[in-house]
C-alpha cells in the first residue's frame, strides 16, 4: 500500500526498470496526481496493480507488463476536471485492464491481454488516441472482451477481440479518426458480437475520415445502437455471418453515410428495430451501395427505409420485408444511379405497409430481378425510359 499526496515515481527508461514484487500493490492519493514518468513497470506473479487517485490525474509513461496473468486497475475517480488517465503500452501477461478516467483517457500505446479465461479491457471515460492504437484480446484459447467509451483524435483505432464481444461508444464525435478497424480477420473462431454507438454526430460532419471496416464473415451480431454513422473514406464495409438478424439497427432515425464513396453491408441480413427512418446514403456524388442480405422491420414497429446512392449504384440482393414488413420504402429519389432490387415481401404477404417509390426519371437503369413485389400501399417505379405505378398489390 502506497498512500501519499502527489506522487512521482521515476527510474531509468528501460525494460522492467520499475519492479512491483508485492502482492496486489495499491497506490493511492487524495485528489492528487500519480505519475510514473519513466521506466517500464514489471508486475511480479500476483502483483495485480491498482492506482486510485480519487480525482487526480494518473500518468504512466512506460510500458506495463506482467508475469502470470496480472490485473491492472487505473481509477482516477469522479469527474472534477482533473480525473484523467494517460498511459503507454500494456502488453504481455496482463489479463484484465480496467481504466476509469471520467475527465478523459489518453492512449499513447497499444493494449493487449494474456491468454487467460476472463480476460478483458474496460475503459470508462472519453478516449483520446495519442497515436494510432491497437487493442488486441484475440489469443490462442481465451479471447477477451473490449468495452470502451467515446473515441476521438486524428489517428486509427484497430480492435481485434476474436470471439470476445466488443462495445464502442461514439467514434469521432469531437475529432474525426483517420481509420477504424474492428475484428476483420475471416477466422471461424473470430465471431464476437460488436456494438457501436455511432460514428460522428454531425459536428464534425464525419466521425472517420478514412476507411472503416467492421466485422467479418463469422461475426455473430453487429449492433448499431446510435443514430449517426457518417464517414468520408474510400471504403466502408459492415460485415457479419450470413443469416437473418445479423445486423441490428436499434436507434431511431439512423443515418449511414459514406461521402461519395462505396458502402457495403456484407453477407448478414439487416433488422430495423425501432420506429423512425433508416437512411443509407453516399451523398449526391459517386459511391455504390451494396446490401447483400435481406432487410426486415420489427413486429409492432414502423421503420421506414431510405436508400440514396447519388450517381453511384444501389443493389439490394436480399428481400425487403419478407419476414417483418417495413413502413415506406424510398430508393434513388434523385440523381441517376442504377438500382437493383430483388424483391419486396413474399407471396401473399406484404413487405411494406407504406408507399414504395423506387427510382426517378433520371435513373439510368432500374432492375427488378425478383418475382414478388407485394405491399399494402402504392408502388412507383421510375427510370429514364418509363414510369410505372402499381397500387395495393
Amino acid at each position: 500500500m502506497y498512500n501519499t499526496n502527489a506522487a512521482t515515481y521515476e527510474a531509468v527508461d528501460g525494460s522492467n526498470s520499475i519492479s512491483l514484487t508485492g502482492t496486489a500493490p495499491v497506490f493511492t492519493t487524495s485528489n492528487d496526481a500519480i505519475s510514473f514518468v519513466a521506466g517500464h513497470l514489471l508486475l511480479a506473479d500476483g502483483a495485480d496493480l491498482t492506482v486510485n487517485s480519487v480525482g487526480g490525474p494518473i500518468s504512466i509513461a512506460g510500458d506495463i507488463t506482467g508475469t502470470s496473468d496480472e490485473a491492472v486497475t487505473l481509477n482516477a475517480g469522479t469527474a472534477d476536471g482533473n480525473a484523467t488517465v494517460a498511459l503507454g503500452i500494456i502488453a504481455t501477461e496482463i489479463d484484465t485492464i480496467t481504466i476509469t478516467g471520467n475527465d478523459g483517457v489518453t492512449l499513447n500505446g497499444n493494449i493487449s491481454t494474456s491468454d487467460d479465461s476472463g480476460a478483458s479491457v474496460s475503459i470508462t471515460g472519453d478516449i483520446t488516441l495519442g497515436a494510432s492504437i491497437t487493442i488486441d484480446t484475440n489469443q490462442t484459447t481465451n479471447d477477451g472482451s473490449v468495452t470502451i467509451g467515446a473515441v476521438d483524435a486524428n489517428n486509427t483505432l484497430t480492435i481485434d477481440s476474436g470471439a470476445g464481444n466488443v462495445s464502442v461508444g461514439v467514434v469521432g464525435g469531437t475529432t474525426a479518426l483517420s481509420g477504424l478497424v474492428i475484428n476483420v480477420a475471416d477466422a471461424t473462431a473470430d465471431n464476437g458480437d460488436i456494438t457501436i454507438a455511432g460514428i460522428g454526430d454531425d459536428n464534425p460532419a464525419y466521425g472517420v475520415v478514412g476507411n472503416v471496416t467492421i466485422g467479418n464473415a463469422y461475426t455473430d451480431l453487429l449492433t448499431f445502437s446510435g443514430t449517426n454513422y457518417d464517414v468520408d473514406g474510400t471504403t466502408v464495409v459492415y460485415e457479419t455471418e450470413a443469416g437473418a438478424g445479423r445486423i441490428l439497427m436499434t436507434g431511431a432515425n439512423v443515418s449511414f453515410l459514406n461521402n461519395a464513396k462505396n458502402i457495403t453491408f456484407d453477407s448478414g441480413s439487416i433488422t430495423l428495430s425501432n420506429d423512425g427512418t433508416t437512411t443509407i446514403g453516399t451523398g449526391t456524388g459517386a459511391g455504390n451501395i451494396q446490401i447483400d442480405g435481406a432487410i426486415d422491420g420489427t413486429s409492432s414497429q414502423t421503420e421506414n427505409l431510405v436508400i440514396e446512392s447519388g450517381t453511384g449504384s444501389t443493389t439490394v440482393d436480399g428481400a425487403i420485408g419478407a419476414v417483418n414488413k417495413v413502413g415506406t420504402i424510398t430508393i434513388g429519389s434523385a440523381n441517376d444511379g442504377a438500382i437493383t432490387v430483388s424483391s419486396i415481401g413474399v407471396a401473399d404477404t406484404s413487405g411494406a405497409s407504406g408507399a414504395v417509390a423506387i427510382g426517378n426519371t433520371d435513373t439510368t437503369t432500374l432492375t427488378l430481378d425478383g418475382t414478388i413485389y407485394e405491399t399494402t400501399s402504392t408502388q412507383t417505379y421510375s427510370c429514364l425510359l418509363y414510369t410505372s405505378d402499381a397500387a395495393d398489390e
